[in-house]
């Protein structure tokens, strides 16, 4: 027992140094982060290598990872249907992007979320009002990416965009870019 006291002494004399305490705080943070970061996200499906749109999504196109990050609409559940949009490696397969079936390619419509961060403006909408949705660029004047969209669900903060599939490729474009105005058409210009 006369042993255990002397170490322990030392080992409490160590702990007093001031340098112990940042690198223990320090790798306790490191820890903290790297299991947050293996609990956070969800498991999305992502293009396994780049697929030109019409692609026929199989098991073999695409691959499975925890995404983290917020998502601008419902992600593919399964890999099935035909891509409406040209999609590359690594990005998230989202429900809108992949056709509906028996719908044709022309008379199709995508429910897309457009994220508040991407927003620079909008009015008050209600479900069901028709938008039209620009991009602001620096030194650029306005380019109108949906000229008929539709307000599928949501508030200025959190909207849910109906657009044609042939205009969904420029609104997730505009959507990754950020910058978006969205703008309620007069009742009248049906």
């Amino acid at each position: 027992m006369l042993t255990r006291v002397p170490r322990l002494r030392a080992i409490a004399s160590r702990l007093r140094d001031p340098l112990w305490l940042p690198l223990l705080s320090a790798c306790c943070a490191v820890l903290a982060f790297e299991a947050a970061s293996l609990t956070s996200g969800h498991a999305v499906l992502v293009a396994g290598r780049n697929l030109p749109s019409g692609s026929s999504l199989t098991g073999a196109v695409v691959r499975t990872v925890r995404w983290s990050g917020p998502l601008p609409s419902p992600v593919l559940k399964r890999p099935e249907g035909r891509l409406l949009v040209p999609l590359a490696a690594g990005m998230p397969i989202l429900r809108s992007a992949v056709s509906a079936h028996g719908a044709s390619a022309a008379t199709a419509r995508e429910v897309v979320g457009l994220p508040a961060s991407s927003l620079l403006s909008a009015p008050p909408l209600a479900v069901g009002e028709i938008v039209s949705v620009y991009i602001a660029q620096t030194g650029l004047p306005p380019e109108r990416l949906v000229p008929t969209g539709s307000v599928a669900s949501g508030t200025a903060g959190d909207i849910a965009l109906s657009v044609p599939s042939k205009e969904l490729r420029a609104l997730l474009t505009g959507i990754a870019a950020g910058h978006l105005i969205i703008t309620a058409s007069p009742a009248d210009a049906e």
